[in-house]
Formats: C-alpha cells, sequence, structure tokens
C-alpha cells in the first residue's frame, strides 16, 4: 500500500505491503455467472509473452506478494507453469475454481513443484452459483481441496443476507469435514463487493453477520482502507470470515491518495486499479524499484 502525497501519513497504522494483482492472459471461456471479469477477457487482447515480460520485471523489484486471478487461472496450466516459475522467489496466492478436470495435475503444481504457491482462494459460492458452473466446469470434490498441502481459503459469496443459521451452519459444518484433516483450510462469506462502497464498508449491519455472531464464537476484527473482516472460531476450531472489500483498489481518503497494488491485465498493460486507472503509476513503481 503507497500513500501517493506522502508515505509517512501511513506509515505508523499499517505495513505498507507492495502487492501486485495480475490477471492470466488467457480467457478460459468458462462464463461462470459469478465471474467478474467475463466481459474483460471477452474483448480485451491477451498476450502470455507481454505478461511474463512483466512479471520478470516483478521478480527482479521489491514487490513482495503476487496473487494471481482471472478468469481461471488453471485453465492453462502450461502457461502458469510458466508464470510461477518466472515467480518462484516470491510470494503467490492463486485465486481458481478448482475444476476437477485437471486437479490431480493442479494438485502437483500447487503442492510439489512451485512451493511459491502459499495459499490458494477457491471458489465455491454455494446453491445456484455452483450449480450453473458445474456444467461448464465440474468443480473438484470437496476431499480433493481437503488433501492438498497447500493452505486453502473457501470463498462464499453471501447471495441471501437473511440466510438462516441452519444454512450456515450447514455450509460451515461441510468444511469441517475437510478440516479435520487439513488445519490449514479456512471459510470466508464474502459479501458481494459490487454492493460494498466507502460508505458501508465499515458499517456492521448486515443480518447474515449478526446470525455469526450469535451462533460462533468472535475471534477478532481487522479493517484497513479497502477491506473488513470479522473472524469467528466454529467448534471445531476452524476459522470462519465475514469479509467485505472495495471493488475497486484506489482508496480516497480526505486529501490523500491510497495505492494498494499494481495491477497486471491479461493484454500485459500495467496499471494501478481494476478499471485500468495509471493514476500514481509512476510513483508506485518507483516505490516498489519496478521498471516501467
Amino acid at each position: 500500500m503507497y500513500c501517493l502525497d506522502n508515505i509517512d501519513n501511513i506509515k505508523n497504522t499499517v505495513r505498507p505491503k507492495k502487492t501486485a494483482h495480475v490477471y492470466v492472459p488467457y480467457n478460459c471461456g468458462r462464463k461462470c455467472p459469478f465471474c467478474e471479469s467475463r466481459l474483460m477477457y471477452d474483448t480485451m487482447d491477451t498476450s502470455l509473452d507481454k505478461t511474463l515480460d512483466v512479471l520478470r520485471r516483478i521478480a527482479d523489484s521489491d514487490i513482495e506478494d503476487i496473487m494471481i486471478t482471472g478468469g481461471e487461472p488453471c485453465a492453462d496450466l502450461d502457461a502458469l507453469s510458466k508464470m510461477l516459475e518466472v515467480l518462484k522467489d516470491k510470494i503467490v496466492y492463486v485465486n481458481t475454481l478448482f475444476p476437477s478436470e485437471t486437479a490431480a495435475d493442479i494438485a502437483k503444481l500447487f503442492d510439489e513443484e512451485y512451493p511459491c504457491v502459499k495459499g490458494i482462494n477457491v471458489s465455491r459460492h454455494c446453491n445456484s452459483y455452483e450449480k450453473d458452473s458445474a456444467f461448464l466446469a465440474a468443480p473438484a470434490e470437496d476431499s480433493v481441496l481437503g488433501s492438498l498441502k497447500v493452505p486453502v481459503r473457501i470463498n462464499c459469496v453471501i447471495q441471501n443476507k437473511e440466510a438462516t443459521a441452519e444454512w450456515v451452519d450447514s455450509v460451515v459444518k461441510r468444511w469441517e469435514v475437510q478440516y479435520a484433516n487439513k488445519k490449514n483450510l479456512e471459510l470466508h462469506f464474502r459479501e458481494d463487493f459490487n454492493k460494498v462502497t466507502a460508505e458501508n464498508l465499515h458499517v456492521q449491519d448486515s443480518p447474515f453477520l449478526k446470525t455469526l455472531c450469535e451462533n460462533y464464537r468472535y475471534h477478532y476484527y481487522n479493517m484497513g482502507t479497502s477491506f473488513d473482516d470479522v473472524s469467528f472460531l466454529a467448534d471445531s476450531g476452524m476459522t470462519v470470515y465475514y469479509h467485505k472489500i472495495l471493488p475497486y483498489s484506489i482508496c480516497k481518503i480526505g486529501p490523500l491518495t491510497i495505492l494498494h497494488e499494481m495491477v497486471v491485465f491479461p493484454d500485459g498493460d500495467v496499471c494501478t486499479d481494476w478499471n485500468q486507472s495509471k493514476e500514481g503509476l509512476e510513483q508506485y513503481c518507483q516505490w516498489v524499484n519496478f521498471k516501467l
């Protein structure tokens, strides 16, 4: 995170983390209903060569953490392997549906070949979303995720804020089965970020959150300029999160402009926000020693 106006203004709040958000340079073509990137991949050119060039410069920079997302990063394991090879000395996280048709190869990639992958965020959005995506690319069985060595975060977008305690408990118990043998698995209930604004980011009035408060043991609360997290512990000890995040990366706080990350698009374009803004790009790149 970089404060465009004066980095000293934020040095005592959080450690300024140097991060990059990288969209894979290939279109999976699955068109999962929960995917926020379908239009971008349908209309934007993609270039593996240009992306690899950017990643080589990231590898030579002071950027610490890289999030690889899509689309579906695991739709082209050869291309993903090339990306991870360049980033093998960095800390990498991957967002994925973890499709069943290549589950064994994906597991080998993350668990054995590239220890730089420190965690995967797996989409399991339940109800209609999970069913709708299944006919396009069947998600791997829960037990496959439970057998992985790499830490797993299960992401479940909240579709019904009035969900009953019984329904919430059924989702928690579903993943507690895997947690029994995999202690580095956690469950994240996530608000739809398209409905999160700067005004309601830190407003804790969700009936869904109330259900979690009434049924699980409070663990801790964490907040930042772009996110808001409340965590709970299930009876098994599994961590259950209520998560909100803004649908953009650049935050304005009074006279300050906060840049949270570098964003690399499928065509290799380097920006500072998900809407392809380049505000403060030169300053951010200078801060992380990245050569534009």
